[in-house]
């Protein structure tokens, strides 16, 4: 067995188990279109597929859900339970962002770059 050697392969990875275990399968929906929208709504329609609007939303919130899940661990006192929250928290980011083909290795690298000329708590007292 292989293993990932970079975030952006672990990303791929995780992107390509996620859609084969169902959580892709519901990125596109079938709508019916009237052939003629003067016709009333029972008028014949065809089906076209699109892209579902609220699918991106949802995939965030799983990644808030996943945030959520690790505080109520920490408040319960169960450290083994954190790490395995923040893992899914890192897990749904990388799917996310595979989905979009963005590269998080880029990233993450960028954005660190960012953060080290940003003054201390980013010039606020907290």
């Amino acid at each position: 067995m292989s293993y990932p050697t970079d975030m952006d392969d672990h990303a791929r990875d995780i992107h390509e188990m996620a859609r084969a275990k169902g959580f892709y399968d519901h990125e596109w929906l079938w709508i019916e279109i009237p052939d003629d929208p003067t016709e009333p709504r029972y008028a014949p329609a065809r089906k076209i597929k699109t892209r579902n609007p609220s699918f991106d939303a949802e995939k965030l919130a799983l990644i808030h859900s996943e945030v959520s899940e690790a505080l109520e661990a920490h408040r319960d006192g169960d450290m083994d339970a954190v790490r395995e929250e923040i893992a899914d928290v890192i897990i749904r980011c990388l799917d996310f962002a595979a989905s979009k083909g963005w590269s998080m290795e880029h990233e993450v690298v960028r954005k660190k770059a960012k953060n080290r000329e940003r003054p201390a708590m980013h010039g606020r007292e907290w």
